[in-house]
């Protein structure tokens, strides 16, 4: 963790958070004590990233297609069920 900023108590949601940027800040988040739901269209790679950093904090994780409208109510459904309404 990084010892001058936590995000303790945060909820984020992350897309593409499999590859690239969005995988680093997906485990940054999470290194900075974030709960983070991390959203991405392949599920086999999510099940990896959850995996690999479930002993860094609090994840969830959601496979949809943001491009969509069926998979953007996905993703808000999983972050009410995760996070809840607010």
């Amino acid at each position: 963790m990084h010892p001058k900023y936590t995000l303790s108590g945060k909820s984020i949601v992350v897309t593409g958070a499999t590859k690239g940027i969005g995988r680093a800040t997906a485990r940054l988040l999470l290194e900075l004590g974030a709960n983070v739901l991390a959203v991405a269209r392949t599920e086999h790679d999510l099940v990896l990233a959850k995996a690999e950093w479930t002993p860094l904090g609090r994840l969830e994780i959601c496979a949809a297609d943001v491009a969509t409208s069926e998979g953007r109510e996905r993703v808000i459904n999983a972050a009410k069920r995760s996070f809840g309404e607010s």
